[in-house]
């Protein structure tokens, strides 16, 4: 492809362990995990980082990841949220592309706080409309975007919330 196709997964996945890196309360309000993660189509046997095992399930069973065979972490890091229709942030990914979060409230369902997100991935040099996925999200479930590169690999951004 000449440019990169993005993807919204916005897939939230339950059932998935509290792996990854634990975060410290804040006292400034929930932080939001973002894991860039690099899957590659492979001849070869399949393959996942090791720091990636808490999502060996979805990524093996589940669309679009089961396309791949390879899955590399990138890059993980945490982002202060803004309580309740806070400031957007935003964080430089690894692909040239811009991811923007804002929380935009709380919400008690089945008696479990969830999260209210917009998150936004757009390209600076502004090829194609940005991908926007709005999410109520559980505390420590991942969910998705992609950002398809090419036939043979895409890198999708893993987002979760930590109260």
């Amino acid at each position: 492809m000449s440019r990169a196709a993005l993807i919204a997964v916005g897939v939230s996945l339950g059932g998935v362990g509290l792996g990854g890196a634990a975060l410290a309360a804040s006292t400034h309000g929930p932080n939001l995990e973002v894991s860039v993660i690099q899957a590659s189509v492979s001849d070869a046997s399949l393959s996942i980082d090791s720091r990636l095992q808490d999502l060996a399930i979805q990524l093996t069973t589940q669309q679009p990841f089961v396309r791949y065979r390879a899955f590399t972490l990138v890059s993980r890091t945490q982002l202060p949220l803004q309580p309740d229709g806070g400031k957007t942030i935003a964080y430089a990914l690894p692909t040239g592309q811009v991811l923007q979060a804002s929380l935009d409230g709380t919400v008690v369902e089945n008696g479990e706080k969830r999260y209210k997100l917009t998150t936004q991935i757009a390209s600076p040099a502004a090829a194609g409309a940005p991908v926007n996925v709005q999410v109520k999200a559980s505390a420590s479930t991942p969910f998705f975007v992609g950002v398809q590169s090419n036939k043979t690999s895409a890198t999708f951004v893993e987002l979760k919330v930590y109260p």
